[in-house]
C-alpha cells in the first residue's frame, strides 16, 4: 500500500478552517452538553450547599446552555456557507413571496402589516442562501417593531441594468450610530432588542454577500430603517 500527500499547491493554513468548523460543529457542543449535565446534577444532588452557591451553579448551567446554542448556530452558518454560491436560474418572485409568507406566519402575534413589490425575474445565486438572507432581514425587522406593537414591513425587489436590488423597510426602532458600526460583526445584536439572540444574522448576510460580490446598505432613523442588498 502506498500513500502520497502532495502539499505543493496547498496553503499551510488550509486545514485550519476545517479544524475549527469540526470543533465548533461537533466537539464543542458535546462538551458543553456534558458540562451542563454535571452542573445540574450538582444542583440536584449536592448537600450542604448554600442558596447563593446553588444559585451560582444554576447560572453556570444557564451560561453553558447559551454557549451551546451559539456554537450550534455558528456551526449551522458554516454548513450553509459550504454550499455553492450560484446555481441555474430560478424565478425569484414565487420564492420571495413564499419566504415572506412563512416569516409572517411564524412571527408572534402582532399588528405588523406586510407589503411587497416584486418584479418578476430570474436569479442565478443560491436559492437556499437567498431564502436565508430574506429570513434574517425580515426577522430583524419583526424584532425591531416588537411583539404586540403595530408597524409595517415592506419588501421591494427590482431589476435595473441587469442588477437586482432587494430592500426590506420597517417602522421599528432604528439603529444607533454605535450599532451600525458593528452590525455586520459576529455576536453583535442587530438593534437594541429586548429579545436575546446570538447576533449572527447580519454576519451571515455579510458572508453571503461577500461570496456574491454584492452590496449592503442600511439607512436608518428612529422609526424607519431600510436594508438594501
Amino acid at each position: 500500500m502506498n500513500l502520497l500527500w502532495d502539499f505543493r499547491d496547498v496553503s499551510p493554513h488550509a486545514d485550519l478552517p476545517a479544524m475549527y468548523q469540526t470543533f465548533v460543529g461537533h466537539e464543542l457542543p458535546n462538551e458543553l452538553v456534558a458540562a451542563q449535565g454535571i452542573t445540574r446534577l450538582l444542583v440536584e444532588t449536592a448537600t450542604g450547599l448554600s442558596e447563593s452557591h446553588r444559585s451560582l451553579l444554576v447560572r453556570l448551567a444557564n451560561r453553558l446552555q447559551e454557549t451551546d446554542r451559539q456554537s450550534r448556530q455558528l456551526a449551522e452558518v458554516g454548513r450553509l456557507l459550504r454550499g455553492p454560491a450560484y446555481e441555474p436560474g430560478w424565478p425569484v418572485e414565487p420564492v420571495l413571496r413564499e419566504s415572506l409568507a412563512q416569516m409572517s406566519a411564524l412571527s408572534s402575534p402582532s399588528d405588523i402589516v406586510y407589503t411587497s413589490h416584486i418584479e418578476a425575474t430570474m436569479l442565478q445565486v443560491s436559492c437556499a442562501w437567498f431564502r436565508r438572507v430574506i429570513r434574517e432581514l425580515v426577522h430583524n425587522a419583526q424584532q425591531a417593531i416588537g411583539i404586540g406593537r403595530s408597524g409595517t414591513i415592506e419588501t421591494e425587489m427590482m431589476v435595473r441594468s441587469g442588477r437586482c436590488t432587494v430592500s426590506v423597510r420597517d417602522t421599528g426602532v432604528g439603529f444607533t450610530e454605535k450599532e451600525l458600526a458593528t452590525v455586520v460583526d459576529p455576536f453583535q445584536p442587530g438593534r437594541r432588542f429586548r429579545t436575546q439572540g446570538p447576533g449572527l444574522g447580519f454576519f451571515l448576510v455579510r458572508q453571503i454577500l461577500r461570496r456574491w460580490k454584492g452590496l449592503l446598505r442600511i439607512d436608518s432613523n428612529p422609526g424607519a430603517t431600510c436594508v438594501s442588498l
